[in-house]
């Protein structure tokens, strides 16, 4: 392989062709010059260095190191976005310079290099060098890689690689406390240079049997996740093992929607051959396996099992009358059926729900606070305020009990709850539990078509757990509605008056202060359109012009702030005038959807259609970049939406991002940008949507429960149904379509 086709093949599969020419050379140049004499250097010391110096010299011969500098070939890298097409030259053009230590760096580089140059020619070795030459190049780049530079031995302090490998091993031994990201990355950097002081073989990983995680579960207060195996899996081929995930994921507080993973939902397989298959037969193996596990409804296991209306009437009945002897255990019972929740969570959430006597009225008292439930205070003007507590009033034979101070005392065992629960059991033949009992609110107001943040809210759930309740802005009046609802039906139940007092009219909401008043809503899309009306620079109009197209689709289509948002032009249908969204992930698939967008959305689109023909015909001559990047966007080749740049008097299209829309924004928008997920949904409740169709139209959905999914009733229709009303809150705030730039 010593022959100059064996050298030129090990150069391109270093530096590929597809790099710009001026990066390549650059980085071809630079190669021979930081590398050969160390190369020499340790091939004297007997290093297991299999890199003749030959390769190194013909990179030199044929690719002079002046045409350009290192830091521009680095720039070009970024803007291309092709820093992971070759690690190498991303690793090699990595400026260094104004590091305060940078002839330590530097000796570093060249040595991480030359071993993954080494490595490289040995084989299976690309995870190591890979890992390797991103973590050399992120020590000069990012601030948290960096300290590791200073922990670091300077390589010129040792003769042989064997003594730096030593070195490198009591430095991971003795650095156990620091930060997981300097523990990884020095692991990479030791990794490659044992492989090569050492001559280890690379690794071939085969698949294979994963072991039990049975024998150490993860602890429950981390997140975790593992796979189960399976014993019966139901389908009927002894070569597939199936597996079962499961975990468990804690949400932080300041977010919206948290992205957790439903114990056991999602499975994988392990196929013994199938690195003897072709690829089309793997795909027709794996969609057969997944029509088999949904024909057996593997992944949709039996929500409720619920309490009856005989169960319950005896319950209240015999509740009561234990309530009138001063019996501890009952009230307890009670409240777990008109709160959803058992003793236990009470008292561990005692910091945000109290039971307490309110105006002579036994009340539970919820804290409730959402991220969008606190903004700045120069918004008090604009934003309607929200309450953070709500009184939810209990039955009046009930005063006694809670003046007793129930978390005070001793809370009844799940033992003498039971007890409890087998007297009524054996007298009434009923089948009442504890669980069913928490279950019973939920059950009862889910088959009323009650909106499940609202039972949330009740129920006193966290807005991780239900993003929806981050998202809803209800009105205090109504929740109590349903809250009064269930009480009065339990007690109906049994012949009972729940003597409630009445709800007072009293204004007030819960939740997110997003929900914009008309005026605002209107005067938000006023100043958007004004914005670039007023320009006269074709770059500013369309920055600007992009910022009121986005605000509107994002607005009707409830897109996530994401980057490039509303994807491909080719994700819209405008003949069934629907969109494909696709702005989250998760860890078991796919979360995408597919709407209904109004005619105004459809309108709104080909108006910007037609603004990019125009700026691509007024730039096809003077700025091609421009008129090439329009051309791709109507292709549906690139992303829908995009900014433009001014670079050295160049305008260059860059993607749309949070930060770049922040910037242009600037004061026009001083809330949360996915402020229209927020008005929205409490828009589509007061129109009386269904709240499992907003749901569907807002992505929020578990596993086995997504709105066009195999097992939903859902159907199109239902989202026409979402369309019409967004049209007609468009038309009612004035929100119109816009024309943009035009050519004269």
């Amino acid at each position: 392989m010593n022959s100059p086709d064996g050298q030129i093949a090990f150069l391109d599969a270093l530096i590929p062709v597809e790099l710009p020419d001026t990066v390549r050379q650059t980085s071809l140049g630079y190669l021979h010059q930081l590398c050969l004499p160390l190369l020499q250097k340790h091939q004297r010391a007997g290093d297991m260095l299999n890199l003749p110096a030959e390769y190194l010299s013909y990179s030199s011969q044929h690719f002079p190191a002046a045409s350009t500098d290192r830091a521009a070939a680095h720039k070009t890298l970024v803007s291309s976005k092709l820093l992971t097409l070759s690690p190498f030259a991303s690793a090699l053009n990595t400026p260094w310079d104004y590091l305060p230590n940078a002839e330590k760096y530097e000796q570093w580089l060249g040595l991480v290099i030359l071993c993954c140059c080494s490595l490289h020619i040995k084989g299976d070795h690309n995870s190591a060098i890979e890992s390797a030459l991103r973590e050399i190049r992120l020590i000069a780049t990012s601030a948290k890689h960096k300290p590791l530079l200073e922990l670091l031995p300077s390589p010129q302090d040792f003769d042989y690689l064997l003594q730096l490998d030593e070195h490198l091993h009591e430095l991971r031994k003795n650095y156990l406390n620091l930060p997981s990201v300097q523990q990884l990355g020095l692991g990479y950097l030791a990794v490659v240079i044992r492989s090569v002081a050492r001559n280890r073989k690379g690794v071939i990983r085969q698949r294979g049997e994963s072991s039990s995680p049975t024998s150490a579960p993860p602890a429950p207060q981390t997140a975790a996740n593992f796979f189960v195996p399976l014993v019966d899996t139901g389908v009927d081929d002894p070569e597939f093992r199936i597996e079962k995930l499961t975990s468990f994921s804690k949400a932080s507080e300041n977010e919206d929607e948290p992205t957790t993973i439903v114990t056991s939902v999602p499975y994988r397989f392990h196929d013994r051959s199938l690195h003897k298959k072709e690829i089309a037969l793997q795909a027709i193996h794996s969609i057969r396996l997944a029509e088999q596990m949904r024909v057996r409804q593997q992944s949709l296991p039996c929500s409720f099992e619920q309490a009856s209306e005989w169960d319950i009437e005896h319950l209240v009945t015999h509740a009561l009358s234990a309530l009138t002897r001063n019996d501890h255990t009952a009230g307890w019972v009670l409240l777990s059926l008109l709160s959803g929740r058992d003793p236990g969570w009470h008292l561990a959430n005692a910091h945000k729900v109290q039971i307490t006597i309110i105006n002579q009225v036994p009340c539970r008292t919820l804290t409730h606070q959402v991220p969008a439930g606190h903004q700045p205070n120069h918004l008090d003007a604009l934003l309607p305020a929200v309450l953070n507590t709500l009184h939810l009033p209990l039955p009046q034979q009930m005063t006694a009990w809670v003046e007793s101070a129930p978390l005070q005392a001793p809370l009844p065992t799940a033992q003498v709850l039971r007890t409890w629960l087998k007297a009524i059991n054996q007298t009434h033949s009923t089948r009442l539990t504890i669980g069913r009992i928490n279950r019973y609110m939920e059950h009862w107001l889910l088959n009323q078509g009650t909106d499940r943040a609202v039972i949330a809210l009740i129920r006193g759930d966290a807005h991780q757990g239900r993003p929806s309740l981050s998202y809803s802005h209800q009105e205090r009046i109504d929740v109590l509605a349903h809250h009064y609802r269930f009480i009065n039906a339990v007690f109906d139940l049994s012949g009972q008056q729940a003597s409630l007092p009445p709800i007072k009219a009293k204004s007030g909401a819960l939740g997110s202060r997003l929900h914009l008043p008309g005026r605002v809503l209107h005067n938000l899309f006023s100043v958007l359109a004004q914005a670039f009306n007023l320009e006269k620079d074709f770059v500013n109009f369309h920055n600007k012009y992009v910022v009121y197209v986005w605000a509107l689709l994002s607005f009707v289509t409830g897109h996530r702030d994401v980057n490039a948002p509303m994807g491909l032009l080719s994700d819209l249908n405008p003949h069934q005038q629907t969109w494909w969204i696709s702005d989250k992930e998760r860890r078991h698939g796919l979360a995408a959807r597919t709407l209904v967008v109004p005619a105004t959305a459809i309108e709104q689109v080909n108006l910007y259609k037609e603004h990019l023909s125009d700026i691509a015909s007024y730039a096809r001559l003077s700025i091609a970049t421009v008129c090439a990047r329009c051309d791709r966007t109507l292709s549906g080749d690139e992303n829908l939406l995009f900014f433009l740049e001014e670079n050295d008097g160049a305008a260059l299209p860059v993607e749309i991002t949070p930060s770049r829309l922040a910037l242009i924004l600037g004061e026009q928008l001083p809330w949360a940008r996915n402020w229209g997920r927020h008005h929205m949904r409490s828009e589509l409740l007061r129109h009386q949507v269904s709240p499992e169709v907003i749901d569907g139209w807002m992505g929020h959905e578990e596993l086995g429960e997504e709105a066009m999914g195999p097992f939903s009733q859902l159907g199109m229709s239902q989202l026409r149904r979402v369309a019409d009303v967004i049209q007609a809150v468009l038309t009612h705030h004035e929100i119109k379509a816009l024309p943009g730039w035009k050519t004269r």
